[in-house]
């Protein structure tokens, strides 16, 4: 029988339909498998114990847990345990902390899918090379480690900056008015954002140029074509 190579996940999230997002977000990523949920001190030490997960998903503020309090007891305990914080905290002082004791990667709420799906490939890559160095390498030279600490050298290039007089807020306010509705025209986002027609088109060709939004036409009542935009 062939041995399953997907990572298993457990999120750990008291909004329900904030976990079912992530949940959703994580199973479009491919090569991982959600186990559970879990909404509580209880159930999170319960999920660990019985599903053994490789990677978890946390949040930090929970009902009767902090999140950030939380990681040295789940270093200690499941050390072999990655860890990926999902949070609306901005406080400078608690993100520090969290990379303090090791955590993967810091995403703050709301989570834009392609930030997501970034972040999980990358742990993917990590996760695949420290498991082939693992078994078959005994040293590493510095080449090496810089790949494990600084990312793979065939990691894809960074996205190329925002256009002049594009405000990188309005963009992500406006990406994620798409990613809400699953599509979107330009006198939608006239009409949500208060922005004249020229100004929505720019924003929307910058969505389709860097590669987070793609173009089709549509055919009103009338018969007139318009350009649609829905989320990568």
């Amino acid at each position: 029988m062939e041995q399953s190579h997907e990572i298993d996940v457990l999120i750990i999230e008291d909004d329900l339909k904030v976990a079912e997002i992530n949940k959703r977000f994580v199973e479009k990523v491919g090569d991982f498998n959600v186990v559970g949920v879990a909404t509580s001190k209880e159930e999170i030490d319960t999920l660990l114990d019985v599903y053994k997960p490789q990677l978890v998903i946390l949040d930090i503020y929970l009902p009767d847990v902090n999140g950030v309090e939380f990681l040295p007891t789940l270093k200690v305990e499941y050390p072999e345990v990655d860890v990926i914080m999902i949070s609306a905290e901005q406080d400078v002082q608690m993100i520090v902390e969290t990379l303090r004791y090791g955590v993967f990667d810091y995403l703050t709420k709301p989570v834009m899918f392609k930030r997501f799906k970034e972040m999980l490939t990358r742990y993917k890559q990590f996760r695949s090379t420290i498991t082939h160095w693992t078994n078959e390498q005994k040293k590493l030279d510095q080449k090496n480690i810089d790949q494990l600490f600084l990312g793979s050298e065939q990691g894809e290039p960074s996205q190329a900056p925002f256009a002049k007089g594009i405000d990188h807020i309005t963009y992500h306010k406006i990406l994620a008015f798409i990613q809400a509705r699953g599509e979107a025209t330009t006198e939608l986002v006239v009409e949500a954002f208060g922005v004249s027609r020229s100004t929505a088109r720019r924003y929307l060709a910058s969505l389709v140029e860097r590669g987070d939004a793609k173009s089709d036409v549509t055919y009103g009542v009338v018969g007139r074509p318009e350009k649609l935009y829905k989320p990568t």
